[in-house]
């Protein structure tokens, strides 16, 4: 499922615009019912977790992609097979290091936050 909301974000520079769109997902998210429970977890040789949130029982792992266009497709063609294993073993990682998270009363999900053209879209489970 797709959810979109509205948000302005003005890209400077790359780095800028990362931190501004991860800025505008976690707002998007505790908008809509979410706790963070960690942003920008490093996950060791696997890389970094953008954000990470809960609803209730539901642990969701976020990846964040700002773009200012479209060209390549956007941000829904730039997680490949290769982000997505490093995606779930950086999840693993998390979990490994969190065992109050680590047990059958969770459900986990990965899903992706697109900020573009003033929009904040989420694409929920990515990794099916």
């Amino acid at each position: 499922m797709i959810y979109s909301g509205a948000k302005n974000l003005n890209n400077s520079n790359t780095k800028s615009s990362g931190k501004k769109g991860e800025d505008l997902a976690e707002e998007f998210l505790m908008q809509r019912g979410y706790k963070i429970i960690s942003r920008n977890y490093y996950g060791g040789k696997y890389g970094e977790i953008d954000i990470i949130a809960q609803k209730e029982s539901l642990i969701v792992f976020v990846e964040v992609k700002s773009r200012s266009n479209d060209h390549f497709g956007g941000g829904i063609y730039s997680i490949g097979n290769s982000k997505k294993k490093h995606l779930r073993k950086a999840a693993e990682h998390f979990l490994s290091k969190n065992d109050n998270y680590n047990n059958k009363s969770f459900t986990f999900r990965f899903d992706l936050i697109i900020v573009q053209k003033g929009e904040v879209l989420q694409v929920e489970d990515i990794l099916r």
